[in-house]
């Protein structure tokens, strides 16, 4: 991908924050006004497709395990670096879950 076509999708992304820009709170609340009549009226120059609903569920494969085989990967020296009062705390950056361990797990 060039430069061209990076800034080309950058002022597609902007214009699309424009058009965006411009509903106003009655139309979002507008019960008659189905999501995909206000995408066209919005995008119609542009070309508009609906596709139907996905239902979607939050998922995260991290785990306890997972986690600690990702740190005996780490060389004894840097996870030593990683102890904080006593632990070693791993947050998720996906999912937010908190995981604690001791150092002398990886003895």
């Amino acid at each position: 991908m060039g430069v061209a076509e990076i800034v080309e999708e950058h002022d597609d992304w902007v214009k699309a924050k424009i058009l965006l820009d411009t509903v106003e709170p009655h139309e979002l609340l507008d019960p008659t006004l189905s999501a995909e009549d206000l995408l066209y009226r919005l995008y119609h120059e542009d070309g508009v497709t609906v596709y139907p609903e996905t239902q979607l569920r939050r998922h995260c494969t991290c785990s306890v395990e997972t986690v600690a085989e990702m740190l005996r990967r780490f060389s004894p020296e840097d996870r030593a670096d990683m102890v904080k009062d006593g632990e070693i705390e791993v947050v998720c950056e996906f999912c937010s879950s908190v995981y604690r361990f001791k150092p002398s797990q990886f003895a």
